[in-house]
């Protein structure tokens, strides 16, 4: 984009929000439809990455350091539009909200963990409070090396989390989720995926399934094929899942 509709935060006033999510007539339908075979997961409320879709990137990260009242205002503007599509979800019956924002890089963080703390951890924590509420599970997504907000993410009452895996210690992440009762969803991408032979993808689902202990319900599998996989790749890789399933 050449420019975002609050990258004059004096647009504030006049900024119109999009219709509340979930709020289309036959959206109640299909969660029932889906769930008569399938677990239903929807939601992915977004924050951090919508406010620098409606503002300059680096301008919020300035913001949110110097605390203005006017990226709080904007902040708390995208709560309380979620808060309603929130309401949405719960009325329609889902069996779990998915969040989901990037907070890292390949090897570190875009903000300190203290900025984490400080303003997103509040309205994330107000947001999963109403859908835990609701007695619906919450599914937290987030790219790059996060390892330093663990402890605030999993404390914000979680249920399931869908990391980065080439960004972490493998090791060390199954044994953070199981004594916080996370499940993991696993998505295999980045080198393996890419640059590796059918016979690396195979092993590597493989030892990354018994690291998290899928089949005792340490978590799940996602697959999603990106630009750049190989075919054999591809089918190796559904071909191993379905062969532990």
């Amino acid at each position: 984009p050449l420019t975002r509709p609050l990258d004059d935060l004096s647009n504030l006033d006049t900024y119109k929000l999009p219709p509340v999510q979930h709020s289309y007539p036959g959206f109640a339908e299909e969660v029932a439809e889906h769930q008569e075979k399938y677990f239903c997961m929807k939601g992915m409320i977004t924050l951090f990455e919508k406010m620098t879709s409606l503002r300059l990137f680096e301008d919020v990260l300035m913001d949110m350091c110097m605390d203005t009242p006017e990226i709080n205002r904007m902040a708390d503007m995208l709560v309380d539009y979620y808060m309603k599509g929130i309401d949405n979800l719960i009325a329609a019956g889902v069996d779990c909200v998915e969040f989901g924002d990037d907070f890292g890089t390949q090897t570190g963080l875009m903000i300190s963990p203290q900025i984490f703390k400080d303003f997103l951890k509040p309205r994330y924590v107000k947001m999963i409070k109403k859908v835990k509420a609701a007695g619906i599970k919450v599914h937290f997504h987030s790219c790059g090396a996060n390892t330093d907000l663990l402890e605030d993410i999993a404390d914000m009452g979680i249920d399931g989390y869908w990391p980065q895996l080439t960004s972490y210690n493998l090791e060390d992440l199954a044994v953070f989720l199981k004594k916080k009762k996370i499940a993991i969803a696993l998505h295999f991408r980045g080198e393996i995926m890419n640059f590796g032979t059918p016979e690396e993808v195979r092993e590597k689902v493989i030892k990354t399934a018994e690291i998290f202990d899928i089949k005792n319900g340490g978590g799940w599998f996602y697959l999603e094929v990106d630009d750049g996989f190989p075919y054999e790749n591809t089918k190796t890789l559904f071909e191993t899942v379905d062969d532990i399933r």
